[in-house]
């Protein structure tokens, strides 16, 4: 085990890396650098493949829940 101020000054010069890197940057250069980093092109677009499928198991049964709805309500009327 460490001594007590070897802990602390690890700790220390830790946190003061870390408030100094914060220091250096603002938040809109943050957000540019990470989209830099790890935003593609291609991110959000789906393939054909990936289209059927979204429609057949998301949009489909989506129009048939809204249509039963609706005509839930109105039978009740």
């Amino acid at each position: 085990m460490a001594c007590k101020n070897c802990k602390s000054n690890r700790y220390n010069n830790y946190l003061g890396e870390k408030v100094s890197n914060l220091q250096n940057y603002t938040r809109e250069k943050q957000v540019k650098s990470w989209m830099d980093k790890n935003w593609d092109d291609s991110m959000g677009r789906l393939t054909k493949p990936e289209r059927v499928v979204v429609f057949i198991f998301a949009w489909i049964p989506l129009i048939i829940g809204y249509i039963s709805i609706v005509r839930f309500f109105i039978n009740l009327f």
